[in-house]
Formats: C-alpha cells, sequence, structure tokens
C-alpha cells in the first residue's frame, strides 16, 4: 500500500487493541521508508477497539480535509470482533453515516474467519466506502491495489442526486442509504464515484390506490 502512495499523498498509521495508538500522524508520505518500518514494527495485542481506531483515524484525515484535491479515506483492517466500546453493527452504522456527511468515507478490510461480517459491511456502506473480505494475509495486497486503484480513479466527489415523484407516489425513504425526503422529492448524496463504478439506490414509495389492473407511472 505505501509503495503505491506518491510521496506527496498525506497517510497517517493508526494501532488499536484495548487501547488506540497513533504510530504515523497525518504527514506526507516521502520515500515511505519511516510507514515501513513502523507497520514492521506492529504486534499483536489486548482487545479490538475497532470504533476507536475509526475515530482516531477520522481525526487525523480531518486535519487535511480543507485540501480538495485529496479523497479523505480511512481503511480499516481487523480480523477480530470489535469488543471495546461502541460494538454494535447499528452503532458502527451511524458512525459510518456522520462520517459520509463529513466527506470522509470508510473502507473496511476483514481478515480470516473471526470478524464482524455485517459490522463490517454496514460500516463501509453508510459511509460510502468499500468493503473487502481475504482468508488470508497473502492476498492483502491485492486488496490494497483495488482500493488504492479505486481511490485513483475517482472522477466525482460529492455528487448529489435528486429525484422528483409524480402526483400519487410518495417516497417515504430510503433502504439501506441516509438521504432526505421533502414532499415528492428524495435526495441522496455519494460522496465519491468512480470511472467505470455503478451504484444503487432503493427509495420506498407509498402509492395512492386505483382500480385493478391500471398502469401508473412511478
Amino acid at each position: 500500500a505505501v509503495q503505491r502512495l506518491a510521496p506527496d499523498d498525506i497517510v497517517s498509521l493508526i494501532v488499536f487493541d484495548t487501547t488506540v495508538q497513533t504510530l504515523v500522524p497525518a504527514q506526507p508520505v516521502g520515500d515511505g521508508r519511516g510507514l515501513e518500518r513502523a507497520i514492521r514494527g506492529i504486534e499483536v495485542a489486548g482487545n479490538t477497539n475497532l470504533y476507536g481506531g475509526v475515530a482516531r483515524g477520522a481525526e487525523e484525515v480531518r486535519r487535511h480535509i480543507e485540501v480538495r484535491r485529496f479523497v479523505n479515506r480511512v481503511i480499516l483492517l481487523s480480523d477480530g470482533l470489535a469488543n471495546v466500546g461502541p460494538s454494535s453493527p447499528e452503532e458502527l452504522g451511524r458512525f459510518g453515516a456522520s462520517l459520509v456527511k463529513e466527506g470522509i468515507s470508510v473502507t473496511t478490510i476483514g481478515l480470516g474467519l473471526g470478524f464482524n461480517e455485517d459490522l463490517m459491511t454496514r460500516l463501509a456502506q453508510r459511509s460510502d466506502g468499500n468493503t473487502y473480505f481475504v482468508e488470508h494475509s497473502r492476498d492483502l495486497p491485492r486488496i490494497f491495489a483495488a482500493e488504492l486503484g479505486d481511490v485513483l480513479s475517482v472522477v466525482a466527489r460529492r455528487v448529489v442526486i435528486e429525484i422528483e415523484f409524480p402526483a400519487g407516489v410518495r417516497p417515504i425513504n430510503f433502504v439501506g442509504r441516509d438521504g432526505v425526503i421533502r414532499g415528492q422529492r428524495a435526495e441522496l448524496t455519494l460522496n465519491q464515484l468512480y470511472g467505470g463504478q455503478e451504484k444503487f439506490a432503493l427509495v420506498e414509495v407509498e402509492v395512492a390506490p386505483s382500480r385493478a389492473g391500471a398502469e401508473i407511472e412511478i
């Protein structure tokens, strides 16, 4: 991952077990040697304060969030269940939804078979990030290459989609995404869009009663 970053990209390295520690505060990659040394020095310890790790990562992102040329991303790698701090899929999903409003997405990478798939998926989806599952650590280079390749192919940011419904069709809510309903209009904001990527949004609507067999425009 470090080798795919440009020298002037900004990166931070956070580790979390029972506690959370910033090994490398947000700074330019440079030649990457310091980052690689820090990564090689990571050891196993304690529990899994997953929420705290993501929160600290978001803090580091915010230090440079006003620089518009950057794509703001937290990449979460975990092989375990969140068991310190907020740990339910609902709590992490709400956290992801709050981050996307700031323009921060969280990509999650679950390693092995012992992590909470629902939690990791919910966090990534609600923050408009990607989610990956890998069985072996040897698959990680491929995953990091795919993720950073996506970041490099961002073609639009802060995409706002407005859907206007005809009379007799009332939008109720978005399913699986956070959006805004105003009368006959539904509005959805996407943090970013990649080249060649498809995005889907499902809207629940209420249709006025009509006679059997009638066709109406939705």
